[in-house]
């Protein structure tokens, strides 16, 4: 782990605990049990029926040229996503490992590295600039229904922050390609034939304004339907907040989030701003802290079995290729 994550998740372990001793370690605690094992399976499995749809949208974007052989199917995709997310959020690594493992995912249900390269770089571009909308909507809906909040200053700076960083993914990927490219270089080293198949296969991905645009649209689609799965959660802890209100705390929290990538698994981040807005949304501490548990426990819910199909299924796959090439004269 490098050092600004390692300083990043110190500091959001230190938050974390002290939200949990200022909210009482018993009230949380008897809040988040409130869901009971069918509530989590119910929570995991909306979260599944999201990564479905965040599956498609990346397969919709394709990678190269559209008749492209070796292009996974949906499955693959799926797996390729969920794998991605378990890394990011089961694991105590940034959300570049569980882009890079991700992509990995993808080459091996039979894309060409490069392009399942540039799929996941276009991919995440694509989630993150639908993110801004959607923060952006979150933002309206607690200026109409919480205007005393005093929470007007903090959003604007996050929605700012997110401005600043999908300004230079787009300038990174609709026009900067050869940026891309020569970074790519660099990381690859002499083997620059490696670099150069990637920024191409980005411009042919972006030539296809069908295909991104179904993207943006399942995307944003996954971020309203997250929404209701915070406001399913917080009716099951038995605080009754509005669906704007759910939509509101959601994208404000994914807004915060993103801005604050660089703290692995969000560690203290995520519980520190679900307290903040539900105060303004008259959900108590204790409460907000045990929807945080909810969410964390449903990825390792979800994250872990999957993390461990990762290894059966690709594991014994690398190591029998790594056998053949030792035993190749």
């Amino acid at each position: 782990m490098k050092l600004h994550a390692l300083v990043g998740a110190t500091a959001g372990i230190a938050l974390l605990i002290w939200l949990l001793t200022r909210a009482g370690l018993a009230e949380v605690a008897d809040a988040a049990l409130r869901l009971g094992l069918l509530g989590l399976a119910a929570v995991s499995l909306y979260q599944f029926v999201l990564d479905g749809l965040m599956a498609v949208a990346w397969m919709g974007l394709g990678g190269g040229a559209a008749d492209a052989p070796g292009r996974p199917r949906l499955s693959g995709y799926l797996w390729a996503r969920l794998t991605r997310d378990a890394v990011s959020q089961a694991l105590p690594l940034t959300q570049v490992g569980g882009l890079v493992v991700g992509g990995r995912a993808l080459a091996l249900e039979g894309m060409t590295p490069a392009a399942a390269t540039a799929s996941t770089i276009t991919d995440l571009a694509v989630e993150f600039l639908t993110q801004i909308p959607f923060v952006g909507l979150g933002a309206f809906l607690l200026a109409v229904l919480a205007p005393r909040s005093g929470l007007g200053g903090p959003v604007l700076a996050v929605v700012a922050g997110l401005g600043v960083m999908a300004m230079g993914m787009m300038l990174a990927q609709f026009w900067g390609a050869h940026w891309i490219e020569g970074l790519l270089r660099r990381v690859l080293g002499r083997d620059e034939a490696g670099a150069t198949p990637v920024a191409q296969t980005l411009r042919e991905i972006a030539r296809r304004p069908r295909g991104l645009a179904l993207a943006a649209l399942l995307h944003f689609a996954s971020w309203v339907l997250a929404a209701g799965q915070t406001w399913l959660i917080l009716r099951w802890l038995h605080q009754p907040v509005s669906l704007a209100g759910a939509l509101a705390i959601d994208s404000l929290t994914a807004g915060v989030k993103a801005v604050a990538f660089f703290v692995p698994a969000s560690l203290g981040v995520q519980e520190g701003i679900l307290v903040v807005l539900g105060m303004a949304f008259g959900v108590p501490p204790s409460a907000a802290l045990a929807l945080s548990l909810v969410r964390r426990a449903r990825d390792l819910a979800v994250g872990v079995p999957v993390l461990i199909a990762w290894q059966l299924r690709h594991g014994g796959r690398i190591w029998s290729a790594r056998g053949a090439a030792d035993a190749r004269p």
